[in-house]
């Protein structure tokens, strides 16, 4: 029993801040993330009232995805940190 504690505490004083780190970086992933697909939203809207060619509407809607695809998988991936982290902490 002294000895759980002891490396409990061990661990506990060693991870505690690494945890820290870790939740503060998928915090930041999360916000981005978000703001990610936050700015799709306003460009897609922005397109869908500009005056494009099929071409070029192709074009930046296929960008679009790309940065959608993206900012999503930012966003699931920091969550999973913070997650991770406030578990673990």
């Amino acid at each position: 029993m002294v000895i759980a504690n002891g490396l409990a505490n061990h661990l506990s004083a060693r991870y505690g801040r690494t945890m820290g780190v870790m939740i503060a970086i998928g915090a930041v992933m999360a916000v981005l993330g978000l703001g990610g697909v936050l700015w799709c939203i306003r460009k897609a809207a922005w397109m869908k009232n500009a005056d494009l060619d099929a071409e070029s509407a192709r074009a930046e809607i296929n960008r679009l995805i790309f940065v959608h695809m993206a900012a999503i998988g930012a966003a699931f991936l920091g969550l999973g940190l913070l997650v991770t982290g406030l578990l673990l902490s």
